[in-house]
């Protein structure tokens, strides 16, 4: 398959993926004083969900994954999910 490409015929090879928009911290750049509706957890990627995306995503050239959040740590999983993005999937740089 052929690599993906932005509007401007540049090569994507990385991802920035927000496993959760959860925070344990309310800092006054992105937590208003009045605080953010979350979203419901049934609307968070899964851990089967961002695996098969990666998978789809290697075979276009993806090997870069950016994990963001809200605080990436407060999601549970997120080690077995960092494990299986860079061995299981073969993404080099996380």
């Amino acid at each position: 398959m052929s690599a993906l490409e932005d509007k401007f015929s540049r090569t994507l090879n990385y991802l920035r993926l927000s496993v959760t928009d959860r925070c344990n911290l309310r800092c006054n750049y992105c937590m208003p004083e009045e605080g953010i509706q979350f979203e419901p957890r049934t609307e968070l990627l899964t851990y089967e969900e961002i695996i098969h995306l990666a998978k789809l995503l290697k075979t276009q050239g993806l090997n870069k994954i950016r994990i963001t959040g809200g605080e990436p740590f407060v999601r549970k999983d997120l080690d077995k999910l960092l494990r299986a993005l860079r061995f299981d999937v073969g993404i080099e740089k996380l």
